[in-house]
């Protein structure tokens, strides 16, 4: 049984920047910031997937799911959906009212999952990722007059 488990990056580094590296070659890991909340999915003592969201600077209300990742040998185990039902819920319980992301236009199981979660498919005012990224927002408060960043 594969459980999730919340973790602090300051305590759990090697892990993330392993799982990072792993599930996302040629990226580096990102950077760890205060406010992030982080989860790791754990098959046994094995950690096989990770998943982060963390407020966005300008907008206290908006939270940005930042990073996920599962690796290969746990892939079609709905993790995915599952790291982002807990991302959104963290993103909640702290306060969230939106929630925006992005993935590139290539990475068909990662759309799929977020239309799965409700995601919708917007134009943002200012870009922020790849040229050939999609970004995604889901409406925690659906009358909210929310920007997304």
């Amino acid at each position: 049984m594969i459980r999730l488990k919340r973790i602090d990056p300051a305590k759990s580094r090697e892990v993330l920047d392993y799982l990072q590296v792993t599930c996302l070659p040629g990226d580096e890991p990102c950077e760890y910031k205060p406010a992030d909340q982080w989860v790791i999915a754990m098959d046994g003592d094995i950690p096989v997937a990770f998943g982060c969201v963390r407020p966005t600077p300008n907008d206290p209300g908006t939270w940005y799911l930042a990073r996920a990742g599962v690796i290969g040998s746990a892939r079609g185990k709905g993790l995915q959906k599952r790291l982002i039902r807990w991302r959104v819920s963290a993103a909640k319980a702290a306060g969230a009212t939106l929630i925006v992301t992005d993935c590139t236009n290539d990475n068909a199981a990662s759309a799929n999952s977020l239309i799965r979660a409700g995601f919708r498919v917007y134009d943002p005012q200012t870009a922020w990722a790849m040229p050939t990224s999609i970004y995604w927002r889901l409406d925690l408060c659906p009358h909210s007059d929310s920007p997304a960043t």
